[in-house]
């Protein structure tokens, strides 16, 4: 299925995982990428334990261990010493540009690897969450630039244009991508759910597509991976979906758990999803409480909520510096243990033995999308096992950052395309269309868009 003129795709990631999404689409001299996370897999796992990156050889170890695509034009000469078979950004044949669904790991991780040269696009909430995440230490191994794209602001490259749609999801900046060749469009969801802050923002973005209009539509189906959660056929009505955790909902039982529980209230949340943490804080105004961040997060919550009154959780002199807060924004453990009942703590599983120097008598831990996400992570039951030994009440509470399954066949079947091409989960092939056809790619083949809408 190739020609060889007009407008092709390629996938190198993403087809059957959860993440690690990179697509290629390509006409005459210019070519798009999308996105550049990465998968997190037995294959480079290793890679995300204790073992050091070697420093100017990130790329070509990750190339090596399968972790990085061998995408020609993308990465630098120096960065390629060693690798064969694959030509440098000094060699580039195309016009690149790289663009990015949103700050999620997954989706964006392995952008420090493209050659600084290439330009990397995202939304502006993106960009801004991106520094605010390198101000507070959090950053990923080579600095890069980025450039800023509006939401439906259309981006031309060559003959081919990109807009980005607002979708919701559980991280600030999130979009879509709805891409427009010679030889029709093409639109990405990236990851999108109806039952999170803003759920009228993804049936907008369903409403603004359509109008855009599209042959192929590439979609996320990370719910459609698990088994239990597929026990009812796939039908696209609203009315249903089971009752999902929603974030108001998840809200109130934070406040209602906080507020019955008599020690300290501690929290797991992923310092990425903003809004969730700005929600927390509200809540611990609610139930008479301080809320304590650890200092890179309340970072990253103070660039999007700086009235937000929070504590600093601060476990040496030098943490709090990067705020440049007054101290007394400052708590420590000394201050927390001296009256639990005054408090709610942000506690990372990195950070899980600062828990050791608090009062935890009657203590209370809600699991609110911090890591360990799950079960099938080895260390979430160390987790259980460390709160089990400490007396602690353990709560896990949590709202999906994706569509569940019926809702993913719900907007499918709003959206209704030509073609569709189902990614980003363990199972795609359970998303079917009820007019268009379902194709399902392999990795290290190029299609053309003729084909495919033939």
């Amino acid at each position: 299925m190739q020609d060889n003129e007009g407008t092709h795709i390629r996938f190198w990631g993403g087809l059957r995982t959860i993440g690690g999404t990179i697509v290629t689409i390509q006409h005459a001299g210019c070519r798009l990428i999308f996105d550049f996370g990465r998968t997190f897999s037995a294959q480079s796992e290793w890679l995300n334990t204790s073992v050091s990156s070697r420093i100017g050889r990130t790329v070509h170890d990750a190339i090596r261990l399968g972790a990085l695509p061998r995408i020609d034009g993308l990465y630098s000469a120096n960065q390629l010493r060693g690798i064969e078979g694959v030509s440098p950004y000094e060699e580039r044949a195309q016009q690149t540009e790289v663009y990015l669904s949103h700050m999620h790991l997954d989706h964006m991780g392995a952008m420090d690897t493209i050659a600084p040269q290439v330009p990397v696009f995202m939304t502006a909430e993106s960009l801004q969450l991106a520094r605010a995440l390198d101000e507070s230490g959090e950053r990923l191994p080579i600095a890069r630039s980025y450039e800023s794209l509006d939401y439906d602001c259309p981006h031309s490259l060559g003959a081919m244009t990109i807009t980005p749609l607002f979708v919701d999801h559980d991280v600030p900046g999130a979009s879509a991508l709805h891409i427009r060749t010679p030889d029709g469009s093409i639109l990405y969801t990236g990851d999108l759910r109806l039952h999170g802050f803003h759920p009228e923002g993804t049936k907008a973005f369903i409403g603004k597509a359509k109008r855009l209009g599209f042959r192929l539509l590439l979609m996320e189906t990370t719910t459609l991976s698990f088994d239990e959660e597929m026990k009812e056929p796939l039908v696209g009505r609203m009315e249903n979906v089971p009752q999902l955790m929603t974030e108001d909902a998840l809200a109130e039982q934070c406040a209602e758990w906080g507020g019955q529980t008599k020690g300290l209230v501690i929290f797991n949340c992923y310092n990425r999803n903003v809004e969730r943490l700005h929600c927390i804080v509200a809540v611990a105004k609610q139930i008479g409480r301080a809320v304590a961040f650890d200092p890179a997060t309340a970072h990253i919550l103070h660039t999007f909520y700086p009235n937000d009154e929070v504590l600093i959780f601060r476990k040496n002199a030098d943490q709090a510096s990067i705020l440049h807060l007054k101290k007394d924004m400052w708590a420590d453990a000394a201050m927390i243990h001296a009256d639990p009942r005054r408090y709610m703590v942000q506690c990372a599983y990195s950070d899980s033995l600062e828990l050791l120097d608090l009062d935890l008598k009657n203590a209370l831990y809600i699991h609110a999308g911090g890591m360990p996400l799950g079960d099938y992570d080895p260390d979430y039951q160390k987790l259980l096992k460390l709160l089990s030994d400490l007396g602690v009440v353990y709560v896990p509470l949590n709202c999906s950052g994706h569509a569940a399954p019926q809702q993913l066949k719900w907007i499918l079947d709003q959206l209704d395309p030509d073609v569709l091409i189902p990614l980003h989960g363990f199972h795609p092939e359970r998303l079917v269309p009820d007019r268009g056809k379902q194709f399902l790619p392999e990795y290290g083949k190029e299609y053309s868009l003729n084909d495919l809408f033939r």
